[in-house]
């Protein structure tokens, strides 16, 4: 009983040693190559916005928006009415010039800024994609 004990343990260590050689190997190989399964859950996240990249995206465009609306209110109230763009906010002082544009990887692109119908100031970002009309844009009415 005492030998069948110690050929169990005995075996537990080389399989122990096995394994880690085996590790071992592979870690000098380099980093592993991505699975189908791994692809399309990156691809997923990226659609769905659960990415670092989207999530920074997503908090620029709250901290942008914020201070473009103190901006804007800060306009209406000494001016009695709003601004009609953002450039006016620029010349007001209300805006350094780079929060008229929002930076997705090396492109930069201009917000779309004016007054809707009923008078309220609004800003619009046509997104990642570059295309207006799409479910990534994002619009903003103060």
């Amino acid at each position: 009983m005492r030998y069948f004990v110690l050929l169990i343990l005995l075996a537990i260590v080389i399989a122990w040693l096995v394994q880690r050689a085996h590790n071992d190997r592979e870690a000098e190989e380099g980093p592993k190559k991505e699975t189908l399964h791994e692809q399309i859950h990156q691809t997923t996240d990226y659609l769905t916005g659960k990415t670092p990249i989207n999530a920074m995206i997503r908090s620029q465009m709250n901290i942008r928006t914020v201070s473009i609306q103190r901006a804007a209110r800060d306009f209406e109230i000494m001016n009695g009415r709003p601004p009609n763009s953002l450039e006016e906010l620029v010349k007001e002082n209300g805006i350094g010039e780079d929060q008229m544009y929002m930076k997705y990887g090396n492109v930069k692109s201009k917000l779309i800024s004016g007054l809707m119908a009923d008078g309220r100031f609004f800003i619009h970002w046509i997104g990642m994609d570059r295309k207006k009309g799409t479910s990534d844009d994002w619009v903003k009415v103060f």
